[in-house]
């Protein structure tokens, strides 16, 4: 015997199907933005909080004259340090190289501070030029 489903106690529409989209080719790989023609990147780095074999150091990066969606800057350590720990910002370091991206809520950069934990051998010299997006910064 064949079955009939009750009908529902309310009426509701049945969802129609669409039908499957095709397949679309891979999408490019993503270039990160430079900041905007005109605009200008500016760099405070500072030592917070010393100690025998490490350092607090905060960054705060800005542009003028625009806005950048998606940041990375990039610096290099002169003096051997290497960083822990970081916060409103994803550190990664390869060798004295170091990039810090953006986080989810400052990615939009007119400004942002983050900061970082290291350690550092026997001298906590400061990094002396800041790339943001490949484009060189101001350091102050």
């Amino acid at each position: 015997p064949t079955r009939t489903a009750a009908p529902s106690p309310s009426p509701s529409p049945s969802p129609s199907r669409s039908p499957s989209p095709s397949p679309s080719p891979s999408p490019s790989p993503s270039r990160t933005p430079s900041p905007p023609s005109g605009a200008h990147c500016a760099v405070a780095y500072r030592v917070t909080s010393q100690w025998s074999g490490g350092f607090v150091a905060d960054v705060a990066v800005s542009v003028s004259g625009g806005t950048v969606d998606g940041w990375t800057l990039t610096f290099a350590f002169p003096s051997g340090q290497q960083v822990t720990n970081a916060w409103n910002a994803t550190v990664r370091q390869t060798g004295s190289q170091v990039s810090a991206t953006n986080v989810s809520f400052n990615g939009h950069l007119g400004s942002a501070d983050w900061g970082f934990q290291a350690t550092d051998a026997t001298t906590n010299a400061p990094p002396t030029s800041f790339t943001l997006n490949g484009t060189p910064c101001t350091v102050s």
